[in-house]
């Protein structure tokens, strides 16, 4: 639904049963369960289940870093906090003692639907497993407003009052001070984001009539980028944006010929939706006086190769290194630093000087 209502897209409501289709054993929607032993399905469905389970009351196995934090010595990542989940084993253990309750039937199977991405998923993923969080959250609340209800009638009208401005007290000061602490960094500080370092960098290499192109891929960080290009390209127009993906058959294409990315960008595009720019396009497509391309490159084991393509066809190319984090991953069997980006900027690239629009000859 969340991506319905930032995309537009129909089919986004049916993402959710995707997730308990082939594409969580790692096919394709469009196949079948073919050739997965049961056996198999059932050791991992146990495995996974087992894991969720260390999600909720010791620490997340499986965490992607597009959900929550990077990775912090000292910092157990558990899906929720422990006191949440000890109150919803009570609330689920009441769920199943008053099976009859009207109320009963409706959780259980909101718990089953929420764990089942998970459990069949070829790992279970945190994210995977979202729509089980908001169960227990509410499984956790069954104890606690029982409670509060028995309460409420042993103590009197002032009392209750007391009590709920007292726990109101408790909650903000608790809250405030623990917001106060983490955000500060005072705390386990999170840092600079990546994705705002590379930003900073990127932005004084744009103006107006730059064709910005991405080649990124990692934990996401293109949409995060995009997020905060939206004022600089909103402010800095005529400018086109074009994603793509370093290992994608046109990139060496776009690497000789940037015009071609204008061919490629249309209102369908997710980020054109996300920035709310779909009014510019058909005049960002139509614009020719382009003076400069900055491309954004991901650093693979390719990405030396693809700058010596932009130098013989960009005399006045300007590259700057971005060198993020200490997290590295192997790609291709070289280790690369993680969030690791080229900037390469060029002002009299051949390719924007080739003719692309077909203008009739004067009589």
């Amino acid at each position: 639904m969340a991506s319905f209502l930032a995309v537009g897209e129909t089919e986004s409501i049916l993402v959710y049963f995707s997730r308990l289709g082939p594409r969580v054993l790692g096919g394709s929607d469009d196949g079948l369960y073919s050739g997965m032993p049961v056996r198999e399905l059932v050791v991992r469905g146990a495995r996974n289940t087992w894991e969720l389970m260390e999600g909720l009351f010791t620490e997340v196995p499986r965490i992607f870093h597009q959900t929550v934090v990077p990775n912090m010595d000292g910092l157990a990542l558990r899906a929720l906090p422990w006191v949440v989940v000890a109150s919803a084993v009570v609330g689920l253990a009441m769920c199943c003692l008053r099976i009859r309750e009207k109320w009963s039937a409706p959780l259980l199977a909101m718990v089953l639907a929420g764990a089942l991405p998970a459990i069949l998923s070829d790992e279970a993923w945190l994210k995977r497993a979202s729509l089980l969080y908001v169960v227990v959250i509410i499984l956790a609340a069954l104890p606690l407003a029982i409670v509060t209800d028995g309460l409420s009638r042993l103590l009197g009208r002032r009392a209750r009052w007391l009590a709920g401005g007292l726990l109101a007290v408790v909650f903000l000061l608790w809250s405030s001070i623990w917001c106060h602490l983490w955000f500060s960094g005072r705390y386990l500080g999170y840092g600079v984001p990546s994705e705002t370092t590379i930003f900073e960098a990127l932005d004084k290499h744009l103006e107006p009539n730059t064709l910005l192109i991405v080649s990124i891929w990692g934990d996401y960080i293109e949409g995060e980028l995009v997020y905060l290009l939206h004022d600089t390209l909103a402010d800095r127009q005529p400018m086109a944006l074009y994603v793509t993906d370093p290992r994608s058959e046109g990139w060496q294409t776009l690497l000789a010929h940037p015009l071609e990315a204008l061919d490629r960008i249309h209102p369908r595009l997710w980020y054109w939706s996300w920035l709310g720019l779909g009014d510019e396009i058909p005049a960002v497509v139509k614009h020719r006086d382009w003076s400069r391309v900055v491309y954004l490159i991901e650093n693979f084991p390719s990405t030396e190769s693809d700058l010596e393509v932009l130098a013989d066809r960009c005399p006045d190319l300007v590259t700057e290194g971005v060198f993020l984090g200490e997290d590295d991953e192997v790609i291709d069997g070289e280790i690369l630093p993680r969030y690791h980006v080229w900037i390469a900027r060029c002002d009299d690239h051949r390719g924007l000087h080739t003719p692309r629009f077909a203008v009739p000859a004067l009589p």
